[in-house]
């Protein structure tokens, strides 16, 4: 369809705002729903970078929440459930607004190489954009997380070489309660993928194959866990 649009003299970002965005229209909703989620659920980059200068977020506040005393339980179910109705209200906006899922299904023809499209001076400042995302959402979260396991407290205020400790490495290789965490990690981690795996398969077979009367509505649900 794009080979098609330019043949017919479409401009490249013309072919990208009249046929490739349309067509990864359900997998844009998709993601955003998804990044969304991941924003209020994340956990340890918050705690381990937030909490110190008490800065909460959604999840630290629950966590805390959770685990000060007295345990206040009831309210980190009602927030909770609060996500999940969020969840749903956004499925439903996606589900409304892709309308027919068939129409955005292409027959493929012969796989052919990549077309290369020229930005001329945009690739600067597209390069400059990228840079700056893996900066802001990777690079500086990790060397937060490095410098924080290396030292006993990490801050600008005082130079990290004189605060270099190993003792929380020597803690996590000699603590039973967190060498068992790390063996139910990995137990949950390797069962839990085989029943997932088994789990999807059965409800795609469902959606795709079956003349099972709610089967359009699986999809959509698998995205609630």
């Amino acid at each position: 369809i794009e080979s098609a649009a330019l043949t017919a003299g479409a401009s490249p970002m013309r072919v990208l705002r009249t046929v490739t965005i349309p067509m990864i229209r359900p997998s844009l909703w998709t993601a955003g729903i998804l990044i969304v989620m991941i924003g209020f659920e994340t956990l340890s980059l918050p705690l381990i970078l937030g909490g110190p200068v008490d800065i909460d977020t959604l999840s630290t506040y629950l966590y805390r929440t959770w685990t000060t005393d007295p345990s206040r339980q009831g309210t980190v179910s009602a927030a909770a459930t609060v996500m999940l109705l969020l969840v749903t209200v956004m499925l439903m906006v996606r589900t409304r607004v892709e309308g027919d899922g068939g129409r955005f299904v292409t027959a493929a023809g012969k796989p052919t190489a990549p077309r290369q499209l020229a930005l001329g001076r945009m690739r600067w400042l597209c390069a400059t954009a990228i840079s700056g995302y893996v900066l802001v959402a990777i690079v500086l979260p990790v060397v937060g997380l490095v410098m924080t396991s290396v030292t006993y407290m990490f801050t600008p205020a005082v130079s990290p070489f004189t605060v270099l400790t190993s003792k929380h490495f020597e803690t996590a290789f000699t603590n039973d309660a967190l060498l068992r965490s790390i063996t139910n990690s990995l137990l949950i981690g390797v069962v839990g993928a085989v029943v997932a795996t088994a789990g999807i398969a059965t409800a795609a077979l469902v959606a795709h194959r079956s003349s099972f009367r709610l089967r359009g509505t699986l999809p959509s649900m698998l995205l609630y866990p």
